[in-house]
């Protein structure tokens, strides 16, 4: 009989994690009702907290969870003013290898809770689009009891600028589209709220 020969199993950690969330994940839709029922795991906590230490909600009285879609920057926010987490416990939770921690000294400070952007590649900038954050949230988190507030752009023309525009393309025959700017309006719509 042939003598038989042990090798050590050997495997990178990125090649591990990328099979491990393509066979457990293989519906990338999953993503978002994850990280959806974790901030809600974090409101949890803290008004549990609460009950016996009402001062803890005195920063921040509001219980809910934001989705901000950056379609400029291919990026997904999502934002709670849960408990949240310190250094310490991102590393001992997920890891070394499954995200970075860094500093953000330009961004927004939150007076409490959790912010996870998403940086998308470019075959996945669908989940930035109002629709399908929309139909992701009613399938998988029409139960959770916070206010999901989505955070949606759109371009509204100030009224009467129109009006003006046409008027003044007609006497001086000249497009001045590029002088009269189109307002900005942020909207938030609440989506489990049925």
């Amino acid at each position: 009989m042939a003598e038989a020969q042990q090798y050590k199993f050997r495997a990178e950690i990125n090649q591990l994690l990328s099979l491990i969330v393509n066979t457990f994940y293989s519906n990338k839709d999953i993503f978002l009702r994850e990280i959806i029922s974790n901030a809600s795991d974090a409101l949890d906590k803290i008004r549990y907290d609460s009950l016996t230490n009402k001062a803890i909600l005195d920063s921040e009285p509001k219980m809910e969870i934001h989705i901000i879609p950056d379609k400029v920057n291919k990026i997904l926010h999502f934002v709670d003013t849960g408990i949240g987490m310190i250094k310490a416990e991102f590393e001992n939770n997920l890891g070394e290898e499954s995200f970075t921690i860094c500093q953000d000294k330009e961004g927004e400070k939150l007076i409490r809770g959790t912010k996870i952007s998403l940086f998308l590649k470019d075959d996945q900038l669908e989940f930035l689009e109002e629709l399908k954050i929309k139909e992701l949230a009613k399938k998988h988190s029409e139960c959770i009891f916070y206010p999901i507030k989505l955070h949606t752009v759109q371009k509204e023309v100030e009224e009467g600028k129109e009006e003006e525009r046409k008027e003044r393309e007609e006497e001086i025959n000249m497009d001045l589209e590029k002088k009269i700017k189109d307002e900005i309006v942020q909207n938030c719509l609440v989506l489990n709220d049925d």
